[in-house]
C-alpha cells in the first residue's frame, strides 16, 4: 500500500481476503501501516474446522471464479501473530445463508453452469458435511447453509 509504516490507528480488512492470492502479505501489509499499539480488524469467511477445506473452496469457486480458498480460524491467528501483532479478540460466528439469495449476489441465474454444478457441489454435502456448510433443506423446501465467519482484531506489539 502507499503508505508509510505506522500511518494508521487503525486498517480494516472485509470479507476479502479469501479472494487475495496471498493472504499472509495482505495482513503483512495491514501490520505495517499501523502504528504500535494499532489495531487490524478482520471480517472474512473461514473453512470450518475438521472440514474439507479442498471441497468448501471447489463450492465457493463453481460460483464465484474470484475466490481463491478460505483460511482455517487457526490460519488468521498465526498471520497475524507472524507479524507482531497480539490477537485481543476472536469471535467465530455462523450466518444462514439462503442457496438463491447467495447465487443472486454473484448474479448467477438458474440455468447457469455456474448454478448448476454450485448447486449440485452442496448438495453433494447434504449427507455428510464434508464440506463443513452444514447445508440443509428449510421447512420451505429451499437450500440453505451456514457461512462461518471470523471476526478478529489484533493490536501491533513492535
Amino acid at each position: 500500500m502507499p503508505f508509510a509504516d505506522g500511518t494508521f490507528d487503525l486498517a480494516i480488512c472485509g470479507y476479502s481476503i479469501h479472494h487475495m492470492l496471498h493472504p499472509a502479505r495482505v495482513i503483512a501489509e495491514l501490520a505495517r501501516v499501523v502504528r504500535v499499539g494499532g489495531r487490524v480488524a478482520l471480517a472474512d469467511m473461514v473453512s470450518r474446522d475438521g472440514s474439507d477445506r479442498e471441497l468448501h473452496n471447489r463450492i465457493e469457486k463453481a460460483r464465484d471464479a474470484s475466490h481463491t480458498f478460505s483460511l482455517f480460524a487457526a490460519e488468521f491467528r498465526d498471520m497475524l501473530e507472524n507479524v507482531n501483532m497480539r490477537v485481543i479478540s476472536s469471535e467465530l460466528a455462523e450466518k444462514t445463508r439462503n442457496f438463491e439469495v447467495w447465487m443472486n449476489a454473484m448474479i448467477v441465474p438458474r440455468g447457469t453452469a455456474a448454478y448448476a454444478e454450485t448447486r449440485s457441489l452442496l448438495e453433494g454435502t447434504l449427507k455428510n458435511d464434508e464440506a463443513g456448510m452444514r447445508p440443509r433443506i428449510n421447512n420451505d423446501g429451499e437450500l440453505e447453509y451456514l457461512l462461518p465467519t471470523i471476526y478478529i482484531v489484533a493490536e501491533k506489539i513492535s
